[in-house]
């Protein structure tokens, strides 16, 4: 139904000037009010023009105009943004009777209207305005924050969701969808460390116009912005509209953003308790760009999101690493248990025939054609308990004496050592830290890391390098990055490098097992490192190794820091000259072969030898003896240990000397191979010549080392 054109008013009325009989009540509305008079016009398409009669206080106040600027003129002069819709509307208010509403954004600058027009009289026109801008904003920021929640909630969602290996893809993305929903040019991730004193952006998600600052962005001082960093750390937020917003105190903060051509910034801190550790941070390349306190309050709850499922995969990939470590020593434990076992047995029998074998050399005349084969039998012999020596070291059962020592003063003493093992191409340098702290270690086993550490590295550089040995002072927390688990403290740290061709990833992991080698067969036994690591652990120590094919490669070896005053000799057993004797000795070895040779050999010394093949049986000889002035004894034997039997025929013989020998150490006698100071031990398997020395050594109260 077409409307009717409106009657043309007459023009014989005048236009009512700002009176009204309701201006009271018109005059306290919270809304703009206007009345309008309907007058004939002159244009033929617009027949009807539309002059202000009444405008209210808050009209006026609206527009900024007082009441002689506005009454008596045309609507279109009184709101200049009118468009031809605008007009339409008032013409069909004013023929058709109807009432009508809308929304304008465009009649006065910056304010959003709601403007209801009706016709109340024949010839008016009334017009209630009434300014939403404010709720309309809130409602805008409402939306905006339910976006930003259902957004939140998505990155929240895959942060939890994802796998170490999705990590960096998934808060690239994120980091992509924050800056895209807060129009920001780029969005970063920093990396705070303030112990190095220095950040970097690890993941940034940018805009598709816009060059990516991570590679830029690393290694940042954190003295360069150092009003930025405080601001973060006190506040837990930065928010700069424009550069030349910031405080005077902030001029490197002001060039700094200026050289980036970044003309606003929003960031928010990450923390791990009250330790900074990062930050989220939008930045803007047009601005001024303001962020309103929710706006803000939201970017901290995104930033939290991410640090979380940081901190969670970081703990993740701890316990995955402990856990590796954990399976890695329990089968290095395995085969230290297998290898002691099996050196053990074996050192029984290497003493066995080094015995005979020496017993024949000293009984063949110089000339005796089959002196040398018996000498071939010695050297063989000796070779094999080096062997056997090396499987006790990685196991933790060798005989160790540790005392409190200089480690620099060790190592100056192992460089001539180590220069004539390595060969004349490669160049030993040592680095020296004088404030090192002394540690609880026995010097000879010392003197077999670095020894072995130097011929490995000789190994990996057959064209010559340089093997650089260097002491430092440290001191590690109980942080969840802890090495190996070592407590916190106070340690002396030795670093071992070579400039060597570097060890393969796959190969790293298997360095520390017994028997593995890379070398030619026939070149190596895969002894070494193994020995090094079993010496490391049974002095309560670690040993890390990193290297990568073609930069060589570094062992960092950190040990206690021992109390106590540092012994300034290392030197072992004191000159014996004269070994025979003629004490009785009760000897106890449960091994047959051994107690006849054992038996033969101290009578051969003019010594008077009770022999027993175990404990039970010894009790009854020492029972029936008048005297006995030293029990020498096995430590590991069916029925009655060592320990037992020495504590045993103490009782009745207070302060009767021992001697304990076995092929590896054991709890029954030491503390995880550490010998305490008054226990006597010899090693198996060991030549008669040694034997004898000990004795007399103990017999004569001066206990010593035996090398």
């Amino acid at each position: 139904m077409r409307t009717p054109p409106p009657e043309p008013p007459n023009q014989d009325t005048p236009v009512p000037r700002q009176s009204h009989r309701f201006q009271n009540i018109f005059e306290v509305m919270p809304q703009g009010f206007l009345i309008l008079e309907a007058e004939p016009g002159s244009d033929a398409v617009a027949p009807v023009d539309f002059l202000v009669s009444y405008a209210n206080s808050h009209f006026l106040a609206m527009v900024m105009k007082r009441p002689e600027e506005v009454v008596g003129y045309d609507f279109s002069r009184v709101f200049p943004g009118v468009q031809a819709f605008h007009m339409e509307l008032l013409l069909y208010v004013f023929s058709s009777w109807d009432t009508t509403a809308f929304d304008e954004e465009d009649l006065i600058p910056g304010k959003i209207l709601r403007i209801t027009l009706y016709r109340p009289s024949d010839r008016q026109i009334a017009c209630l305005i009434e300014d939403i801008s404010s709720s309309r904003a809130a409602e805008n920021q409402l939306r905006r924050q339910k976006e930003m929640e259902k957004e939140m909630s998505r990155i929240a969602t895959r942060l939890i969701a994802c796998s170490a290996g999705d990590v960096d893809r998934i808060v690239t993305d994120s980091l992509r969808r924050i800056g895209r929903f807060y129009h920001a040019s780029q969005c970063l991730l920093l990396s705070v460390n303030q112990e190095a004193g220095h950040a970097s952006v690890t993941h940034e998600g940018c805009a598709s116009d816009v060059t990516p600052r991570l590679p830029e962005v690393q290694g940042l001082a954190l003295s360069e912005l150092p009003w930025w960093f405080d601001q973060l750390r006190e506040e837990g937020q930065v928010h700069i509209p424009d550069p030349f917003s910031l405080p005077d105190v902030a001029i490197r903060e002001r060039l700094y953003l200026l050289e980036s051509g970044i003309n606003a910034q929003a960031a928010v801190a990450l923390f791990e308790g009250e330790r900074l550790t990062g930050a989220l941070c939008l930045e803007y390349r047009t601005g001024p760009v303001d962020f309103s306190p929710s706006d803000l309050a939201m970017l901290h709850a995104l930033a939290a999101s991410i640090s979380n499922a940081l901190v969670r995969l970081k703990m993740e990939r701890t316990l995955l690493q402990r856990q590796e470590q954990l399976l890695q020593s329990q089968k290095l434990e395995s085969i230290g248990r297998l290898a002691g076992g099996v050196a053990h047995d074996f050192n029984n029998m290497l003493s066995v025939i080094l015995g005979y074998a020496d017993a024949l050399v000293e009984r063949m005349p110089a000339e005796d054609p089959n002196l040398a084969d018996v000498r071939e039998i010695q050297r063989a012999a000796s070779r094999s308990r080096g062997l056997a020596s090396q499987l006790l070291a990685f196991a933790r059962k060798q005989a160790s004496e540790p005392r409190v020592l200089d480690l620099n003063a060790l190592i100056q003493d192992s460089v001539s050592l180590m220069r004539k093992l390595v060969g004349e191409n490669v160049e030993v340098r040592v680095e020296l830290d004088p404030a090192l702290p002394p540690a609880l270690i026995d010097a000879t086993q010392f003197h077999q890391i670095l020894l072995n550490l130097a011929a490995n590295a000789r190994d990996a550089m057959p064209q010559g390098g340089v093997i650089r040995v260097s002491t430092s002072r440290v001191t590690l927390s109980d942080s969840p990055s802890a090495i190996e688990g070592l407590p916190a403290g106070e340690y002396a740290r030795v670093r071992f490098s070579d400039s060597g061709n570097g060890i393969p990833p796959e190969v790293v992991d298997h360095v520390f097992e017994p028997f593995f080698t890379t070398k030619e067969k026939g070149h190596g036994t895969g002894l070494g490192l193994p020995t090094v690591y079993g010496i490391v652990h049974q002095h309560h120590g670690a040993i890390r190794v990193r290297s990568r094919p073609g930069a060589g490669t570094v062992f960092i070896i950190d040990l206690p820091r021992a109390r106590g005053p540092v012994t300034a000799s290392t030197s072992g057993v004191p000159p014996v000259r004269d070994v025979r004797g003629h004490e009785t000795v009760l000897y106890v070895e449960d091994e047959e072969a051994l107690l006849r040779l054992g038996t033969s050999v101290l009578k051969r010394a003019g010594y008077t030898v009770l022999d027993a093949d175990c404990g039970e049986t010894a009790l009854v000889k020492a029972a029936r003896a008048d005297a006995i002035d030293l029990l020498i004894t096995d430590v590991i034997m069916p029925g009655m240990n060592g320990r037992e039997l020495c504590e045993t025929l103490r009782r009745d013989r207070p302060g009767l000397p021992c001697l304990f020998m076995s092929g590896y150490t054991s709890d029954i006698i030491d503390h995880e191979g550490i010998l305490d100071a008054d226990i006597h031990f010899l090693q198996k398997p060991f030549r008669a010549s040694l034997l004898l020395t000990k004795v007399r050594l103990v017999l004569d109260g001066a206990a010593g080392k035996i090398p």
